[in-house]
């Protein structure tokens, strides 16, 4: 889900929220096949101007913890954790040009 604002003629704010649910039961989940439920936003701002426009963004995802049923990590060397969280931000910009 997500809109856009027009702050201004030159300046579009972008914003949005997601949820997107895993296809993998959980017994089949682990760190050597990690999909996961992941929920994240973004935000970003658009500068159209004539034919040509200028975006950035920035996407912040977190992924729900797997718990390590079948000792994936211990074999990867990591004795110490039993649950593999990820989290990750990108930041993005892209230029694009309307013929």
């Amino acid at each position: 889900m997500g809109g856009e604002y027009s702050l201004s003629p030159a300046i579009d704010l972008r914003f949005g929220a997601f949820r997107s649910s895993t296809p993998i039961t959980p017994s089949k989940r682990s760190p050597a096949f990690p999909f996961s439920d992941k929920l994240g936003f973004s935000l970003g701002l658009g500068y159209p101007t004539g034919r040509f426009n200028l975006d950035a963004a920035y996407v912040y995802t977190a992924h729900s913890e797997i718990e390590d049923i079948n000792g994936g990590l211990i074999r990867w060397g990591d004795d110490s954790q039993k649950y593999l969280s990820r989290n990750a931000g990108c930041f993005i910009v892209n230029s694009g040009i309307r013929f």
